[in-house]
């Protein structure tokens, strides 16, 4: 399912933050996924950088700054549900995004709504599920949670879906 970024991806990191090193790791299916900031990275978001970061653009991720099949990878950790509109985004994201690239989302479980009242939306299982198909990809949904292993799968899921703190989704562009 998961690859680790090859060395010619052309990658965009939407939501970024303003304070970004030059390196970021992501963690995909528990190994590390660095994203070096260089030609074939881009950094996006709303906010104005406190450091100086080569591609960095200032830009609203529901309405993405760029041509259409511009990116092998999408990394977006933690920005969905800030998002007014975050339909907009994933159908900016599916257009921006080579047939067969990847979106990868992270966000907060729907139990951990109580952490960050900034959240305008949450997100189960379930609906990120219908979100993404909705939309044209391929889904893989990850819920985090170590005992699920050694459960049956229907159990497993269940009490992942109550007690994982995040979600991470892979999504393919068909």
């Amino acid at each position: 399912m998961s690859k680790l970024k090859e060395q010619n991806d052309v990658i965009l990191d939407v939501g970024c933050g303003t304070s970004k090193e030059t390196d970021t790791i992501y963690f995909t299916e528990y190994k590390f996924c660095p994203i070096r900031a260089g030609p074939e990275a881009t950094f996006l978001d709303i906010s104005i950088p406190k450091l100086r970061i080569k591609n960095f653009i200032r830009g609203d991720a529901q309405n993405l700054p760029f041509r259409g099949n511009s990116f092998e990878e999408i990394y977006a950790s933690h920005v969905l549900e800030h998002l007014d509109e975050p339909l907009k985004f994933l159908w900016d994201a599916r257009r921006v995004l080579v047939r067969g690239g990847r979106l990868h989302v992270w966000v907060p479980n729907f139990t951990c709504r109580e952490y960050d009242p900034s959240h305008k939306h949450v997100f189960n299982y379930y609906s990120l599920k219908s979100l993404f198909r909705d939309r044209g990809f391929r889904v893989f949904i990850r819920l985090p949670f170590v005992l699920v292993g050694f459960l049956p799968k229907k159990i497993g899921r269940l009490i992942s879906a109550l007690f994982t703190y995040e979600i991470y989704v892979e999504a393919i562009r068909n």
